[in-house]
């Protein structure tokens, strides 16, 4: 019930995370930053992490309201946390400082 102008249009994304798709609902009105936590909870990242997304080719996705459908048979890829090189998973971001730890002591 509602006009056309007051129903909001639902919008659906499929994200492959770590090899299991999980599809993300949210509003054409929606602000980016609520739709940025939307994916991140879905991502499992923490709160604050950078996630980011690319195509199934690696081209980076802008996250926000305007941003097309896809199907649960192209998902696209999340990336968490920052390395030294830029976006990179949480894990290889904890190794590296693992790494530079171990370093420092040596």
């Amino acid at each position: 019930m509602g006009s056309g102008s007051s129903a909001a249009q639902l919008k659906a994304i499929h994200l492959d995370v770590n090899g299991k798709i999980q599809k993300v609902i949210f509003s054409c009105l929606s602000s980016r930053s609520d739709i940025r936590e939307t994916i991140s909870v879905a991502a499992g990242a923490f709160r604050g992490e950078p996630v980011v997304l690319f195509d199934p080719v690696g081209k980076l996705i802008g996250i926000d309201p305007e941003m097309p459908e896809n199907s649960d048979r192209q998902p696209r890829h999340t990336k968490l946390g920052w390395t030294e090189e830029g976006i990179g998973n949480a894990g290889e971001t904890q190794q590296i400082r693992q790494d530079q730890q171990q370093e420092g002591e040596s």
